[in-house]
């Protein structure tokens, strides 16, 4: 067992993108060396809880390939699994998929294969998280999965961040104070309150024993599609089995 935890980027109003708007924050995702393909649009089963911190763990229990509507195999049964709607290996067939996809009529994720760790600002940040150094040619077994989810309805994501409003849930202190000592030294304290925030539109980062928080480059591309003021905080952890 590993400990698994996510980190969640969001807009601070509820934004609901256009295709064209999902594109060019894909596009940009790729062309700023954030994230690599392939890249699997899901579509959720309708009971599909995307509020429980092992969302993002459902997906990655899964093994996926080109052609197939279902998983090849997966840790859950059948009731838990998404299906899938395009495997995406490029911007070519990316653009495409989006313009077919079926919006606004169901739950969306769009799982990149992994963060680019070509990229020096990710991999720097990445290396810091572990605690023996890991040679450059290794990287490309380290899966650090970004999710992008487009929600048909808002849905309320669990979200620690600075600061007090009216999604504060103020009767969490115990398990956010948990949480602190799960993440450890990686907790730098900003992350103070936790949130159950409504969203159509954000983006879940996975990590597996590496650090918590995002680079400078992803801050960059969320900034320009989020807002400058976009929310950012720990948002579950669990173990992976």
């Amino acid at each position: 067992m590993t400990d698994y935890f996510d980190v969640t980027a969001m807009p601070r109003q509820l934004l609901v993108p256009t295709r064209e708007q999902l594109f060019s924050f894909c596009h940009d995702l790729v062309e700023s060396n954030i994230v690599m393909f392939p890249c699997l649009i899901l579509q959720p089963q309708e009971h599909f809880d995307h509020q429980s911190y092992q969302s993002c763990m459902y997906l990655d229990s899964m093994e996926y390939r080109p052609g197939l509507p279902k998983p090849v195999s997966g840790a859950l049964d059948q009731e838990g699994q998404a299906d899938l709607l395009f495997y995406c290996n490029d911007e070519a067939t990316l653009r495409e998929a989006i313009d077919n996809i079926p919006s606004g009529e169901s739950n969306l994720c769009f799982r990149f294969d992994n963060l680019n760790f070509g990229n020096k600002d990710i991999a720097a940040l990445y290396q810091s998280g572990f605690k023996n150094n890991i040679e450059e040619h290794q990287w490309s077994g380290i899966r650090v999965r970004a999710k992008v989810f487009v929600f048909r309805e808002p849905q309320r994501i669990p979200i620690d961040y600075e600061g007090e409003d009216e999604y504060s849930d103020l009767g969490n202190l115990e398990e956010m104070v948990e949480a602190r000592e799960d993440v450890g030294e990686q907790y730098d304290g900003t992350w103070s309150h936790r949130h159950y925030r409504p969203t159509c539109y954000c983006v879940r980062i996975g990590w597996d024993g590496g650090t918590g928080h995002l680079s400078a480059s992803i801050r960059a591309v969320l900034s320009r599609h989020f807002g400058a003021d976009f929310l950012e905080g720990y948002s579950g952890g669990t173990l992976d089995q």
